[in-house]
């Protein structure tokens, strides 16, 4: 079973929407928004199967799939929104000032 996770979720390419603009706390309300319906859409599939006869380990490893998806999801797109962090023992470059 694939899930299909990004199109819940607000544009990764930034070709459309915020086109890469909004902060982390703009969009939290989205990844909240896009997790919650992500979540219902495929446990209902999900119990969809097992009410059609899927034993109950297929069904498990399905949750854990899908849970899978949203946390690895989750933590991307929330890394691109982070600024960069410039370390402590970091120099400069003779460009950047």
């Amino acid at each position: 079973m694939e899930f299909s996770i990004n199109k819940y979720f607000p544009d990764e390419t930034h070709e459309t929407g915020d086109a890469g603009k909004a902060s982390f706390e703009e969009k939290r309300p989205l990844y909240f928004t896009a997790s919650k319906r992500f979540l219902a859409h495929y446990r209902q599939v999900i119990m969809e199967k097992h009410r059609a006869g899927a034993s109950g380990e297929e069904v498990v490893h399905h949750i854990t799939k899908m849970t899978d998806t949203m946390i690895i999801k989750l933590f991307r797109s929330i890394l691109e929104d982070l600024p960069p962090v410039k370390r402590k023992d970091e120099t400069p470059s003779p460009t950047s000032t």
